[in-house]
């Protein structure tokens, strides 16, 4: 079992729905005793004692001019409590759905996909996938077990618009006979395109300069295609970019010289 000293009061300290509350308000500014009773609809007593319990938390602390501020303890304490967004909305998901195999940073960070919208069938899925591609304007990456968007409409999306857009792919290896590789080089003339193979690919994600979706394996290991996460958010878009990048960096490009021979 782990333990860690001093988690039990913190999480009975969290463990109010009005103590998250002054914590939220007080992460956009700073409050009087009072003002906190208000934004709770209970008496200042009741306030006192909840202020009470997160100074003892070091969470909030009152300034000399009498107003109650969130520490940055609190604030990295408010980020971290993201993660549970994230369990809450989605644990049915999570029950079925597999994400053990990501990078440890990832899986950390997991929380930072907690902002985001569901497509929950196979037809809303690769339409979201084809959105993302025609919205590009800088850069596309792709990546997926196998070929779901076909090339010639990732190409249309962007000669039909004389656009000039990187686009970087990660395929599941042997996914690409030599002839397809070769016909998508010349679907794309003297556009930026690098595509790279690895072995077990167990998600698949569409990534544009502004929004991203992903999709994460069945507990059977398969892609499920049938369900994604998307979003603009900042912070999702900044995970799922991480995470290509991490698998850019490692996946083989040994496959690819033979492909141009």
């Amino acid at each position: 079992m782990v333990y860690i000293d001093g988690l039990d009061r913190l999480l009975f300290v969290l463990a109010s729905k009005d103590r998250l509350t002054i914590m939220h308000e007080l992460s956009r500014e700073r409050l009087r005793l009072t003002d906190v009773a208000k934004r709770l609809n209970a008496s200042v007593q009741e306030a006192s004692r909840h202020l009470s319990r997160l100074s003892s938390m070091r969470l909030v602390e009152r300034d000399g001019n009498g107003y109650y501020r969130i520490t940055m303890l609190g604030s990295i304490t408010m980020r971290m409590l993201q993660q549970f967004k994230l369990v809450l909305e989605d644990g049915d998901y999570f029950l079925t759905h597999d994400i053990s195999f990501l990078p440890e940073e990832s899986i950390n960070g997991i929380g930072e996909i907690a902002e985001h919208e569901h497509s929950s069938n196979l037809a809303d899925v690769l339409n979201g996938a084809e959105k993302i591609i025609e919205e590009a304007e800088e850069y596309i990456l792709l990546i997926s077990d196998q070929i779901i968007i076909k090339p010639e409409f990732i190409a249309k999306s962007i000669i039909d618009y004389n656009k000039d857009v990187e686009i970087r792919a990660i395929l599941g290896a042997g996914s690409m006979s030599s002839g397809e590789y070769r016909k998508i080089k010349s679907i794309f003339h003297d556009k930026k395109v690098s595509i790279r193979f690895m072995n077990n690919i167990r998600f698949a994600m569409a990534i544009n300069e502004r929004r991203a979706g992903l999709c994460f394996p069945h507990i059977n290991g398969r892609i499920d295609f049938t369900y994604s996460f998307k979003s603009s958010d900042r912070t999702f878009h900044r995970w799922c970019k991480d995470t290509f990048e991490f698998y850019w960096a490692r996946c083989s490009m040994k496959n690819l010289q033979s492909y141009t021979n």
